[in-house]
């Protein structure tokens, strides 16, 4: 039975060769999802500093005292996670 079923395998006898166009096809595709990537995690991580700022600023006008720049420092902690993110990826 095993005979009949790698004679007749029908996705190996149709699929053709592949030819330079096809590889350059998937290389373009590598390239452009790789590029759409890299730019997907630089808009993230410019609007998390955005996000980062406003919260940082309501934090202070809402309750402006001394022990908000604990929370203030966290945010920066956030800033310098986010910047690791873009340096590792």
């Amino acid at each position: 039975m095993t005979m009949l079923v790698e004679r007749f395998s029908l996705p190996a006898a149709l699929s053709p060769a592949p030819s330079k166009r096809d590889a350059e096809t998937v290389q373009f595709a590598q390239a452009a999802l790789t590029s759409a990537k890299r730019e997907g995690l630089q808009l993230a991580v410019r609007a998390r500093y955005v996000a980062l700022v406003v919260i940082g600023c309501l934090l202070l006008v809402i309750n402006p005292a001394w022990e908000q720049l604990y929370y203030v420092a966290l945010l920066g902690l956030f800033a310098l996670i986010g910047w690791a993110q873009v340096r590792v990826g």
